[in-house]
């Protein structure tokens, strides 16, 4: 499936890379446009939840959607789009 991941990270002082590491570890992943990222994985969006919710501080905010073979549009470059047909189930 692809999830597309998106969040605000409000703690200016805290280290967010291992956030960042759990988000790579995916099968597969885009990030083009910042604090979006787009990941190919087995895993569901409960389980991301989990691993994501782990890294990060009060008052930070994520949204993780399925988007497998649901209708988008939008302005992105070539790669993106060839990213998306790509990975996608």
């Amino acid at each position: 499936m692809i999830l597309l991941i998106s969040y605000n990270l409000n703690n200016t002082g805290k280290d967010y890379s291992s956030f960042y590491n759990t988000i790579k570890s995916a099968d597969s992943w885009w990030h083009y446009i910042k604090s979006i990222w787009m990941i190919k994985t087995t895993l569901g969006v409960d389980e991301w939840n989990e691993r994501l919710h782990a890294q990060m501080a009060p008052g930070d905010h994520l949204l993780i959607v399925d988007v497998t073979n649901q209708n988008r549009n939008g302005w992105l470059p070539k790669d993106a789009w060839k990213w998306i047909k790509d990975n996608n189930y």
